[in-house]
């Protein structure tokens, strides 16, 4: 049968709660050692081409054994069926489902021990940059400000942490002279990079806007006068240290500068500064303000927990949580519709209200 390729890929294990060994990641290494009488789980993938006719096919596997300097021999044959549909489907490109899945660059980083934004890091950013332009990605993820989601909680967490650390693709340099330079030769390679490979419908930006705030942890604030808690690092010329930028003026220069910077790029359409699950709606408001007052051409995108959060002005695109998007689908719905669906909702919300029913409200 005509294929786009066969991969053969080892699986590696992860000890669940209930201390058995579970089939988690999908792993790119080509060999493993494997202890006595554990099973190795190995993933088979076989993309059908487009060249493929309708049926019932048939393919087989062949496993070979060999111990030492024993010639190979056949182990097994698996045979398993697969049914090919007269179905064409569209380029991953065109797909009008939105895949919006966020990219974690810092961690790959990590990962592989590769210095952050180096010409090794964008090595191993680029297979996985084609792998989501595959299933059809459609947003780019940037990240400007330092460690956005505070962790994640991992603080908390000793035994399995998160590791959300996320580190700004923009380098931050005040010079000798006072004056300040911005390098955005990391995120607009990046960008061109996705682009490459047909990621180009959106362009989010983290790292502006609903910080994630664990005070107790050290995770707060640090520019005065300011509703959220960004934090932008900066190389300071004039002593030889990473500062942070600590008062509103420079960090509005920042935001400025990047606001520029996309559209003198010509992105800036594109372009959707993203606040995660926003809680405490006053303080939101508050928030998205001060943002909205200092760059005027930036579109807001807010991936939500409440419906309520949609009804607020100044947001263009909203992503609810499953959980969100399954038990308030009915409001979902309703705002969808525009600015009637929106007094629709409201209608209801007061309705609600007046009969005393629970509401759910932000945590």
């Amino acid at each position: 049968m005509p294929t786009g390729g066969v991969t053969a890929s080892l699986i590696g294990l992860v000890e669940d709660d209930d201390r058995q060994l579970k089939s988690d990641i999908v792993l790119r290494q080509s060999s493993i050692r494997v202890d006595k009488r554990r099973v190795q789980p190995v993933w088979i993938e076989a993309e059908i081409g487009a060249g493929a006719g309708p049926g019932v096919y048939y393919p087989e596997i062949t496993v070979y054994r060999r111990r030492m300097f024993e010639d190979e021999r056949v182990e097994a044959t698996l045979k398993f069926e697969i049914v090919v549909h007269d179905v064409t489907l569209d380029e991953p490109a065109n797909n009008t489902f939105y895949l919006d899945l966020w990219q974690h660059n810092a961690n790959l980083a990590r990962k592989y021990d590769a210095p952050l934004w180096s010409d090794l890091h964008f090595e191993i950013l680029e297979p996985y940059v084609a792998s989501l332009a595959a299933l059809g990605q459609k947003a780019v993820s940037l990240v400007v400000s330092e460690i956005p989601w505070s962790g994640q909680g991992s603080c908390y967490d000793r035994i399995d942490p998160a590791n959300l650390f996320e580190y700004s693709i923009v380098g931050v340099t005040r010079r000798a002279d006072g004056a300040w330079a911005y390098d955005f030769r990391a995120l607009d390679r990046y960008v061109e990079l996705c682009e490459r490979h047909g990621i180009a419908d959106e362009i989010e930006v983290f790292g502006l806007l609903n910080i994630w705030v664990i005070e107790d942890a050290g995770y707060g604030g640090v520019i005065a006068d300011h509703p959220d808690a960004v934090r932008v690092r900066y190389y300071d010329e004039s002593n030889g240290t990473y500062r942070f930028i600590r008062q509103k003026s420079e960090f509005e220069a920042y935001v400025v500068a990047l606001e520029r910077h996309f559209a003198e790029r010509g992105w800036i359409e594109r372009v959707r500064v993203l606040a995660d699950e926003p809680s405490d709606l006053p303080l939101f408001r508050e928030r998205l303000g001060a943002m909205r007052k200092m760059a005027h051409s930036f579109q807001y995108k807010a991936a939500i927990a409440h419906a309520s959060f949609m009804a607020e002005e100044g947001i263009v695109d909203h992503v609810p949580i499953l959980d969100c998007a399954g038990q308030e689908h009915e409001q979902i719905m309703e705002m969808r519709g525009g600015q009637d669906g929106a007094d629709a909702l409201l209608r209801r919300l007061r309705r609600q209200a007046s009969e005393h029913l629970h509401l759910v409200q932000p945590p």
